[in-house]
Parts: C-alpha cells; structure tokens; sequence
C-alpha cells in the first residue's frame, strides 16, 4: 500500500511554488456572473426556507457561511473551478439576498396588518438606504418620547421666568423671548405656540462684548457648551462660536433652559453678570 501511494504521489504533476512566475500569473476571479448568479439563488433558497422556518416554528436561519461552502460544492458540481473570492462575493450576495426576502415576506404583510399600507417602493428604497433606527436607538428615543411633554412644560415655564426676570435687570440692555410681549413676534408665536413658547432665550449684555464673554465663563450652574433642548442649561457666546463675519451681536448671549430650577439659573447668571451696569 505505501508503494502503491508513493506511486500515485510520484505521478501527480509538480505545482508552481508560491515564489515561482507561474503561480504569479494565475488569473485570480473575484467579480463574475457565476458568484453573482449562485449568491442570488442561494439567497432565494435560504430566504424561502427562513420564511417556511418562521411560519412554523419562528426561527430564521444565517445565510452567510452556508452560502459560502454550498457555492464551491455548486462549482465543483458543475465542474467549474472557484475562487475564494468568488465564494465571499457570493456570500455576501446571498446573506443580502436572503435579508431582503426575509424582510419582504414578514415586514410588509405585517405593515398590513397593523393598518399601515405605505407604497412599497417607498419601504425598497428606505431599506436600500438604511433609514431604519437600530433596535438599541429606538428604545432610547421611545424613553425620551414618554417625558418629553414633561421637560419642554418645565423648559418652557422656566425660560419665560428668566425673561421676565432680566427683561428688567440694568445689566441686560435686551432679552430675546417670544414669549414677552415687548418681542417683535410675540403676536405670531401667541397664535401658533400652546403650553408655552420654549426654552430658548437670548439676553444682549449692557457692557458689551468683552462682559458678556466674562459672564458665560463664571457661570456654575449654567453649562458653558453649543447645543439646545437638552435636560442640562447652556449657555454660550454665540459671536466668538460662529467667528468672523457673523450677524450675531458680539454682546449676545444664548440660553438654553435645562431642567434646573429656575431660581438656580436666574442667580448663577446675575452672579456671572457681578456688578456689569
């Protein structure tokens, strides 16, 4: 027996090493119709057998190794030679094909029986795009929709004190709220806005430019960063944010209301503002 295998071994054609110029020539496939066609079949089989699978018992199956393996058996069947690149393109091929009949099989009779019947264009396009939220991110935009009636009522009602309140400071030559009545827009925001007119305001500092920069970093409550809407208050100068050439009055500082008591905000800013008259 082993003759007769040192035999067969002494009888196979030599190989091209790695190092040798042949084996540098070797064509290597990577793009071709084969890959692509095998990758769609697979994808249809696998995307059928997840919807027999989750009908019946509510599993689903990957399409991604199976595709891979069952695309050389299919090559060597056909007495085709594959590539290991042709078998990942045809893998990834078929796990997107098996994604998008599982998808049209479960999501769209599903829309239908919750009453939901959107063009089915537009659900091909949203799922090519990806504008579908992430389970994890969905669950965190769900939490801040329970409260959110809640913080803009507190923002709102807490933004309006600090108007009123510095609508009569010495130290503030002008206070930006559509909620007074002094506000050029007040009229329109009356008629469009309900439960308040929001936690953003905007406060013009007496002493100018310089003052106003000195008061946004001595605040303590107040924090000093570019954003809005948020549970923390925020303050900033928006001039020095947006540079050169901005319309903003170099004197104007932005707010943004948090979920702070407004009695803590109103006194960390006069104490920010000190004795600027």
């Amino acid at each position: 027996m082993h003759r007769a295998f040192g035999a067969k071994m002494r009888a196979m054609p030599d190989l091209p090493s790695p190092d040798s110029g042949a084996a540098s020539q070797l064509p290597l496939a990577e793009f071709t119709l084969k890959a692509v066609v095998a990758g769609v079949v697979l994808g249809i089989v696998f995307g059928a057998a997840n919807a027999y699978l989750g009908l019946r018992v509510g599993l689903t199956v990957s399409a991604s190794i199976p595709a891979a393996v069952m695309t050389v058996a299919l090559f060597h069947l056909f007495g085709r030679r594959g590539t290991i690149l042709e078998a990942n393109l045809s893998q990834t091929i078929g796990s997107a094909s098996t994604s998008l009949a599982s998808g049209t099989i479960f999501t769209i009779p599903a829309l239908f029986m919750w009453g939901m019947v959107p063009p089915y264009l537009q659900i091909v396009v949203l799922c090519y795009l990806g504008a579908v939220l992430g389970p994890f991110e969905a669950s965190l935009l769900l939490r801040g929709l329970r409260t959110l009636h809640v913080r803009v009522r507190h923002q709102a009602a807490s933004a309006m004190a600090m108007a009123q309140h510095f609508a009569r400071d010495p130290r503030i030559v002008e206070v930006l709220y559509p909620g007074l009545s002094s506000h050029p827009g007040h009229a329109t925001a009356a008629a469009q806005m309900t439960g308040g007119f929001g936690g953003m305001l905007s406060v013009r500092v007496k002493a100018g430019e310089a003052a106003a920069i000195r008061a946004a970093a001595n605040v303590k409550v107040w924090k000093r960063a570019t954003s809005l809407g948020g549970v923390e208050s925020l303050i900033e100068h928006r001039a020095s944010v947006e540079g050169p050439g901005t319309p903003c009055p170099a004197d104007l500082l932005r707010l943004s209301t948090g979920l702070e008591d407004p009695g803590d905000l109103i006194h960390d800013l006069e104490q920010a503002l000190g004795s600027n008259a």
